[in-house]
């Protein structure tokens, strides 16, 4: 007969960054939003293409009409996980299975929304650098930050993010590894604080392959938005009377979609 150990070999946490660096959709003042709801954000534009009128002696003003639309974001994502825990196997266990495979449900499901997050920056096809599969340059991080600048993106709310082989290609970078450009304190691992005054994030999530090369970025804040039904992994347990189990299952509304065509930069890379 085989015997359990008392302790487990934990499953890896994944770090997950994409859901800082967009905009959330309770910052519009939103109420309650249902799950399988089309939010209507409104969007407005600059009057007479953003040109000031000249005005001549004599003659009456112009006025411009306002020609706002609406973005809209569907709440249309709904994914979960759930398991069975069974009597007997919890009796023969060393260990509490339930609560050693709660996280893992949840991080089933954190782990999916932020990988669809980070699968909006190859969207933005008119603003691109790099080469697949290749380090990026100094020159081509320059050039991301010059496509927000040109679009009148604010310097602040911007995150760079990268896969980990993007990441570790800053460390062949002098200025990003010496104390003297990084806070007075040298990058000495595969952890990036900020870049050109932006923070810098990394993430397995980041989509691509190190074969192939990864989909990094340069985002403001407003390249996207995203809502949460609930705010939260809604989490359900359950007794199986027939079987004489515990189930446990959690679910997850939420919708996500691109809000601005320049507020980001694709980085091909490593």
């Amino acid at each position: 007969m085989d015997i359990w150990a008392n302790s487990i070999e934990e499953f890896r946490r994944r770090s997950l960054v994409m859901i800082r660096t967009l905009t959330l959709a309770s910052q519009y003042g939103v109420g309650r939003v249902r799950g399988f709801q089309n939010l209507n954000i409104p969007a407005t534009t600059l009057l007479n293409s953003g040109t000031a009128r000249s005005k001549s002696e004599a003659t009456a003003i112009t006025y411009d009409s306002n020609t706002d639309s609406a973005f809209t974001l569907a709440i249309d994502q709904h994914w979960y996980q759930a398991f069975n825990v069974e009597e007997f196997a919890d009796a023969l266990s060393g260990f509490d299975i339930e609560a050693a495979y709660a996280p893992a449900v949840i991080e089933a499901l954190v782990r999916k929304e932020d990988a669809d997050l980070a699968g909006l920056i190859d969207n933005f096809t008119g603003q691109t650098v790099g080469i697949f599969a290749q380090e990026n340059t100094e020159d081509q991080f320059l050039r991301a930050i010059q496509y927000l600048d040109d679009a009148d993106h604010p310097q602040d709310n911007r995150n760079w993010v990268f896969s980990n082989a993007g990441s570790l290609a800053l460390l062949k970078i002098n200025k990003f590894v010496s104390a003297d450009f990084v806070s007075g304190q040298p990058t000495v691992s595969g952890l990036i604080g900020r870049l050109y005054g932006n923070p810098a994030l990394k993430s397995t999530n980041i989509e691509g392959s190190n074969a192939a090369g990864h989909d990094n970025g340069l985002v403001h804040k407003s390249y996207a938005v995203h809502h949460r039904v609930g705010n939260r992994p809604r989490i359900r347990r359950f007794m199986d009377i027939d079987n004489f189990s515990d189930r446990f299952a959690a679910s997850m509304i939420y919708g996500f979609s691109q809000l601005r065509t320049d507020a980001a930069v694709h980085i091909k890379g490593a």
